[in-house]
């Protein structure tokens, strides 16, 4: 059912996002999170477009080197995809998308803390910000919400994960309740807010406090 984003708010106010370590120094100087179709459109590396990555992919660009993480939780044989898709355009339409797990102070909702789980042995970079300052540094972006990890389908009672071309929707044409949002995603690349923090072995700090 739809909502308003202050419910939305109220009920999630933090947004975490999680990427490679190695892509830190950047971000930290550009603060501007983009979309991995964003990254490979600049690196000259098409065939990358509509391809599911099993690995991660170091790309280099005119910005600097980024990395783009794998998708190896996006199986094929799990997806029911809408008439007239194939795989990938499921992926191309993935790749279009920057996306942060709602949360509260303590941590991301239980699915974003699962895939933090798979991922810890990478010791990746986690990003966590203020979902209201996020919202206010990309006023041209309208956050669209999704109701599933749209890259992990599995099956559910028996049935294939269904997915097309409306898996995110805004918080007006929702079709479940706030409480529901798996995840926030914005079509394009999002600017990051300066509040933005990144979580260190001691803590969080504030990602202009960096290192080289």
């Amino acid at each position: 059912m739809p909502f308003q984003i202050d419910e939305y708010l109220r009920l999630r106010p933090f947004a975490y996002h999680v990427t490679s370590r190695n892509n830190l120094l950047l971000l930290r100087s550009s603060r501007r999170l983009r979309t991995a179709a964003s990254v490979i459109r600049d690196a000259d590396a098409q065939h990358l477009t509509t391809l599911r990555r099993d690995r991660e992919h170091t790309l280099v660009t005119p910005a600097g080197q980024i990395v783009l993480k794998d998708q190896r939780p996006l199986i094929a044989a799990n997806l029911e995809l809408a008439a007239g898709w194939s795989l990938g355009d499921f992926v191309e339409y993935l790749n279009s998308f920057t996306y942060f797990w709602p949360g509260n102070d303590r941590g991301p909702i239980g699915q974003g803390q699962r895939l933090l789980d798979h991922y810890e042995a990478d010791s990746p970079a986690v990003l966590r910000c203020r979902t209201q300052d996020l919202l206010e540094s990309n006023r041209d972006l309208a956050p669209q919400f999704c109701p599933f990890n749209s890259g992990a389908p599995r099956y559910h009672s028996g049935r294939r994960a269904r997915r097309g071309p409306n898996l995110f929707q805004s918080a007006a044409l929702f079709p479940r309740r706030a409480s529901e949002v798996i995840e926030l995603g914005f079509r394009g690349d999002v600017e990051l807010p300066t509040s933005t923090l990144v979580r260190t072995p001691s803590g969080w700090s504030n990602i202009s406090r960096l290192a080289n």
